[in-house]
């Protein structure tokens, strides 16, 4: 992809395409077969859910500030 952008572009800046695929390919290689082996799980790497439980935790309602009654004259 970066040859075909230079070929059309005539810039240098399909380096930083190249730099960015090896960056990606080093660090977040693991990403794509973590992915397959867990698909079951559910969780994605964020919060676990309760055990035993295979809903979502209830989300908290935001309290609303009371207005105060008056007062009976």
């Amino acid at each position: 992809m970066q040859s075909y952008y230079y070929m059309k572009e005539k810039n240098s800046d399909f380096i930083y395409g190249i730099l960015y695929s090896l960056f990606w390919f080093t660090m977040f290689w693991w990403v794509v077969p973590y992915s397959v082996l867990t698909a079951n799980n559910g969780s994605w790497m964020t919060r676990a859910l309760p055990a035993g439980n295979p809903e979502l935790p209830p989300v908290e309602q935001e309290s609303t500030p009371q207005t105060p009654k008056r007062l009976a004259a």
